[in-house]
């Protein structure tokens, strides 16, 4: 998963809601995809992120 990969979706996705309207379903679907790259993305940055110890008080 890359940043490209959404960039190349987010502009897909700009240019399926410019050519359909924002509420045709290619342009819903295409969201949808997005929307699920996004969420992978997300869980990789979090799961590769440094853990920090919680110190006691």
């Amino acid at each position: 998963m890359t940043n490209n990969e959404i960039e190349k979706k987010r502009i897909q996705l700009i240019e399926t809601a410019n050519q359909h309207g924002f509420t045709s379903t290619k342009t819903l679907l295409c969201s949808q995809e997005l929307d699920r790259l996004l969420i992978k993305y997300q869980h990789q940055q979090k799961t590769n992120a440094p853990r920090r110890k919680i110190q006691p008080m």
